[in-house]
């Protein structure tokens, strides 16, 4: 019965925290990349271009970050945040490799921030205009 007991306890807890990741780590990036997509569509870019991708969790604040170069602006790192928790986006655009920017680079940039600050999303998806 012992035996029993402890088996059922491991496959619990093995299903529990399978469960866990994937949560925390496939359907949170697949979210992130639904959701920046979207914005990214919005600010008339064309994937084809994308020249470097680079995708992580920021387990800190349990965001989603994903960086993306373009082959006509290599110079440029787009960084777009995506907080699950309020279902929003915010951009970082850098003038590599100094890393120096923010959310106003102008100078050489052609796909500007949709808005200052976080892009909010409705429950199916779409972005809400402020």
């Amino acid at each position: 019965m012992k035996r029993f007991k402890i088996t059922i306890f491991l496959l619990i807890f093995t299903i529990g925290s399978t469960l866990y990741w994937y949560i925390e780590y496939p359907a949170h990036e697949k979210l992130a990349e639904a959701r920046i997509n979207e914005y990214m569509k919005l600010q008339g870019i064309d994937k084809s271009k994308v020249w470097k991708k680079r995708s992580s969790r920021d387990s800190k604040q349990g965001r989603w970050e994903i960086s993306y170069k373009f082959k006509d602006e290599k110079k440029i790192r787009y960084q777009y945040m995506y907080d699950k928790s309020q279902d929003r986006v915010l951009l970082f655009v850098f003038d590599d490799p100094r890393m120096n920017g923010g959310r106003t680079i102008s100078r050489g940039m052609n796909h500007p921030p949709l808005a200052e600050g976080w892009t909010e999303f409705d429950q199916t998806g779409k972005i809400v205009t402020p």
